[in-house]
């Protein structure tokens, strides 16, 4: 069956979680309406159609979306959420380019995942606004291009992985000066691999396989 759109009836609702089930249909827009909702989770479902740009709830913190059937593009409203710590959309269809208005999300903070898509273009500088965000999820889409060097204070894990990222790796990698796992196999970076790693004082996982890069592996690497 499908969601509702009565649901916007229940006016004191806080938590609506109706993950892994066999729902079908769109996500309807009267969702927006529910004034106090805190956390939407509706994961694992076959739910088509877009995100309803009317989803711009003030309380909401937590929009976990992933393992549907999604498409169309990410809308800007999103940027309205204004108390979102999390936002899990991967594993859907969904494509166009990462809206610049989700780096206004200054409370977001434990993850943004949009892996498994069907982003292109490049990842905006405006994520690097996102001073708090400490997992950040962008892999398995098309992407071309990521702002190593714009912010990402507390970034912890960075996960690039095939994309179509076609940039040098050895400029602005030291500004990740946070980060403990950087995922960036299977891509098109080129250049060499940077002087600058060893300032990264917090990196455990390095994976940068399948790319084109070449020259020798600095000795302050090994």
């Amino acid at each position: 069956g499908s969601i509702p759109s009565e649901i916007a009836l229940l006016s004191d609702l806080r938590d609506l979680k109706l993950s892994t089930n066999h729902l079908t249909g769109s996500i309807p827009s009267e969702i927006g309406l529910i004034p106090w909702l805190s956390e939407l989770h509706l994961i694992d479902n076959q739910l088509t159609g877009t995100i309803p740009s009317e989803i711009g709830l003030t309380y909401l913190q937590e929009l976990r979306l992933f393992s549907n059937q999604l498409t169309g593009t990410i809308p800007s409203e999103i940027g309205q959420l204004s108390n979102l710590q999390e936002l899990h959309l991967s594993s859907n269809h969904l494509s166009g380019t990462i809206p610049t208005e989700l780096g206004i999300l200054e409370y977001l903070e434990a993850a943004l995942d949009l892996s498994s898509n069907n982003l292109a273009g490049t990842v905006p500088m405006e994520l690097g606004s996102m001073t708090n965000i400490k997992h950040l999820n962008l892999s398995h889409n098309e992407l071309i291009y990521f702002p190593f060097s714009h912010g990402w204070n507390n970034l912890e894990v960075l996960d690039l992985t095939k994309n179509e990222m076609n940039q040098d790796v050895s400029v602005g990698l030291d500004g990740l000066s946070s980060v403990k796992e950087l995922f960036l196999s299977y891509n098109y970076l080129f250049g060499t691999i940077p002087n600058s790693i060893p300032s990264l004082v917090c990196l455990e996982k390095l994976h940068l396989d399948h790319n084109s890069i070449y020259g020798t592996i600095p000795d302050d690497v090994l």
